[in-house]
């Protein structure tokens, strides 16, 4: 009995101290910024990358069919202040985006993906903090943002709000992301805070955990707030907030499992399809 627990030991321990996950290497390393990438294929990093800008982006690509993988590595921009124009890395009309285990900070939107005609993007496992207006913006069809940690956004001056996802387009599922601390310098006193903004229909937002929403003077804080309609389940948002905690918009919404607390109203616009509660 002791030599089975002896083992079981051992291969426990193999799994909870296993390696981190291989550093990519067949990729095309980026060295410096900004940087511009016009060569479909995969990129990297390895090391961490800083830049003065204050407009413009750090990385910009324009082709489809990129993936950039940052092995872990920090792209920053805080020397340029809180009153940054720039952007992390951005894209504009293209498909099939790939962003993964990247640090973006200090930039007015860390991670930008903007253009209608954009579709199947792929945001995973970034580490996206201290951005002063957006964390996240996300646009294209069918895109996928999962495992993301959204931290300390917000400061930009009389920005009236900040956000830490915007996703819009049809068919977007979010999924297991974590937003923590976002706070807004609003004009005249007063500014909103939403952890996402949606826009589009047939998206799917599940088991995302929402906390530290600081609104300032009439401005409301959200956790999900936009248009279109869409699936909301087993996701968390803690308060406190004016609210409403989830407002699922659109006709057809369907809410299911989720946890809201310390919030002065909890969920509107939206089915319950059971197991929601609210403290």
């Amino acid at each position: 009995m002791i030599r089975s627990l002896s083992v079981l030991a051992l291969l426990l321990g193999a799994s909870v101290f296993a390696p981190a996950r291989a550093e990519v290497n067949e990729c095309t390393n980026i060295t410096s910024l900004p940087a511009v990438i016009t060569t479909q294929g995969v990129y990297c990093l390895k090391q961490n990358l800083e830049t003065n800008i204050s407009s413009g982006a750090a990385i910009t690509i324009n082709t489809n069919n990129v993936t950039i993988d940052c092995n872990d590595w920090k792209i920053g921009g805080l020397q340029a202040g809180v009153s940054t124009n720039a952007v992390g890395i951005t894209a504009t009309a293209r498909v099939n985006v790939t962003i993964r285990h990247c640090g973006v900070r200090g930039f007015q939107t860390g991670i930008n993906l903007i253009g209608a005609n954009g579709a199947g993007h792929l945001i995973e496992d970034n580490r996206v903090d201290l951005n002063t207006a957006v964390g996240v913006l996300v646009q294209g069809d069918g895109s996928i943002v999962r495992r993301n940690r959204v931290v300390d956004t917000g400061g930009r001056p009389n920005s009236g709000a900040s956000t830490a996802f915007v996703i819009a387009g049809s068919g977007a599922v979010a999924s297991d992301n974590i937003i923590n601390g976002l706070t807004v310098v609003g004009a005249a006193g007063n500014g909103m805070v939403i952890a996402f903004d949606i826009y589009g229909s047939g998206h799917e937002f599940r088991q995302n955990v929402i906390s530290g929403l600081s609104a300032i003077g009439t401005g409301a804080a959200r956790g999900f707030w936009g248009s279109g309609f869409g699936s909301y389940r087993d996701n968390t948002v803690i308060g406190p907030g004016a609210g409403p905690a989830l407002d699922g918009v659109g006709s057809g919404s369907m809410c299911s499992g989720n946890r809201i607390n310390g919030f002065t109203s909890s969920i509107v616009n939206c089915a319950d399809a059971g197991g929601n509660l609210a403290n």
